[in-house]
């Protein structure tokens, strides 16, 4: 693998790495961090959901705070006051303040009147046989020790979640004795359900505890709250979360869940702020990558690549003379001054190298003339020494042709 391949290969590693673990930071501290403020934003939300509850409460008292304490209903209770039904007990009464019913109670807990309309269609109807059956199983309600006191709060009835109070009957000057009691209620069906989510502009949605058919996310509400967690929020999907809360009724036992349905922006908007922040540090990377590859190309690998080429090209012409081009005042500079010193040593170690070879020729040249001299010499005294020997053995001859020639003479003679 080539050092360029290399370096982009750290480069993309490293990048890859740091997404990574960016990635991990964000889904674990910033997505944490923006759960924890749905989590708020839900919380606060159903607080304002009981909030606007307590203020349908607190108008109801207001109501019955106008009718109880007042000189017509203390006669009429007392059966003293028979225009009294004509004169303020309309059906537009109850529609105009939006009550489902009105009971009057005399000091004896007996029932004198009551009025009961539909909300939806404005007409005249009975009074629920199950809010009769309530308030026999609970005459506290109908108890009031004091002028002062009252009761508010929720009946659990079957038909609907009941909104009430219960006030005594008292002089205009709240004064008594007490003559009795007025009850007077609204109805949590879906109507008002729906009317009290726009005041809110939230989704509600109020669920018996004891029903049979409780959502399966009721259910598990109803199990994770506690005094110490009176507000309980989870996802329902990657766009939905919701909050529950429970409702105690009048006497403060738990009677109704309340929830609230909320579209997961402050999730949304986490998310979608992380991708941006992944996708910026993607964008900085593969941006600080590209400007670290083209410095390293420029000031490192491109001039690695022509150094690279310059001792090549010296290798293979094996010229020593050659040197390599030096550029800049850095690590590579150095390199290429050290192989330019190297390449001037070789240079050197040839010349003396050439220099030794050549005086060497020069001897043994000079030694093979001296050898060729010294045989030529020889051969000349060795041709000498021949002619000497082949004068000599002529003038052998002759002298022998001579001493014969005599002794032939002599014997003659």
């Amino acid at each position: 693998m080539t050092l360029r391949n290399k370096t982009l290969l750290i480069i993309s590693v490293t990048l890859v790495g740091l997404v990574m673990l960016l990635y991990f930071i964000s889904q674990t501290i910033l997505l944490e961090s923006f759960a924890t403020l749905e989590a708020e934003d839900v919380n606060q939300n159903v607080e304002r959901a009981t909030t606007a509850l307590h203020d349908q409460l607190a108008v109801l008292d207001s109501i019955g705070g106008d009718w109880a304490p007042w000189d017509d209903t203390y006669t009429f209770v007392q059966g003293k006051n028979d225009e009294y039904i004509e004169e303020n007990l309309m059906d537009s009464t109850l529609t105009n303040l939006r009550l489902n019913f009105m009971l009057f109670f005399n000091s004896a807990h007996q029932l004198v009147f009551t009025k009961a309309v539909d909300l939806q269609s404005n007409d005249a109807v009975d009074v629920s046989p199950n809010l009769l059956d309530y308030l026999a199983q609970h005459e506290t309600i109908l108890n009031h020790a004091t002028p002062q006191d009252k009761l508010l709060g929720v009946m659990p009835l079957p038909e609907a979640p009941l909104l009430f109070v219960s006030r005594p009957i008292l002089t205009s000057n709240d004064e008594g004795p007490i003559q009795g009691t007025l009850i007077i209620g609204r109805y949590l069906d879906a109507s008002e359900i729906e009317k009290l989510a726009a005041s809110t502009r939230l989704s509600l949605s109020i669920r018996h505890l004891d029903d049979p058919h409780l959502p399966p996310d009721f259910q598990t509400a109803q199990v994770a709250l506690t005094p110490d967690q009176p507000i309980f929020s989870t996802p329902l999907s990657s766009t939905q979360i919701a909050g529950y809360t429970q409702i105690d009724d009048a006497f403060g036992q738990p009677a109704l869940l309340l929830k609230v349905s909320l579209p997961r922006l402050i999730y949304q908007q986490g998310r979608t702020s992380v991708v941006y922040f992944i996708l910026s540090v993607v964008a900085s990377g593969l941006t600080f990558g590209l400007v670290t590859v083209l410095l390293l190309e420029k000031e490192v690998l491109l001039r690695l690549t022509h150094l690279t080429q310059n001792v090549n090209q010296i290798t293979l012409t094996r010229n020593s003379a050659g040197r390599v081009k030096v550029v800049g005042n850095d690590e590579l500079a150095n390199l290429a001054q050290n192989i330019n010193q190297m390449l001037t040593t070789v240079e050197e170690s040839e010349t003396a190298l050439y220099e030794a070879q050549y005086l060497l020729e020069a001897r043994v040249e000079e030694r093979t003339a001296e050898l060729s001299e010294a045989n030529r010499l020889l051969k000349q005294e060795i041709e000498e020494r021949q002619q000497a020997e082949d004068a000599l053995r002529q003038s052998e001859q002759r002298f022998r042709h001579l001493v014969s020639s005599i002794s032939d003479h002599i014997y003659v003679t």
